[in-house]
């Protein structure tokens, strides 16, 4: 999980159990890249994808009211949502929920 989106810091201040709070590291975008460097070393591609900001909010329907068809729904409505956000805004791209770090190995050299 990501350090930065604004609703999952007013939850984890506010609800979060506080044993969660003392077990979970949250990511900020610095350690991100720190993290991937040394796959960008070894030649590999690296690419973030950002997930959930307001999709954050399709977990009230899957553990405050368990509603698993409605959590469903409502959270692929918001991914929807969220990734027309970062394609429009990517600077909103740092305040996701998770980041997802895709590494795909080097690319062969093309034959002549």
């Amino acid at each position: 999980p990501m350090a930065y989106n604004p609703f999952v810091n007013v939850y984890r201040r506010a609800a979060a159990p506080s044993v969660w709070r003392s077990i979970t590291d949250y990511f900020t975008a610095a350690m991100m890249t720190i993290l991937a460097e040394p796959f960008r070393q070894r030649g590999m591609a690296v690419r973030r994808e950002a997930l959930y900001f307001f999709a954050f909010f399709a977990s009230i329907f899957n553990y405050l009211f368990r509603l698993p068809f409605f959590y469903w729904v409502a959270e692929q409505l918001l991914l929807l949502i969220d990734r027309l956000l970062f394609a429009l805004a990517p600077v909103m791209k740092e305040n996701a929920w998770f980041c997802l770090i895709k590494i795909s190995p080097p690319r062969r050299g093309k034959s002549s």
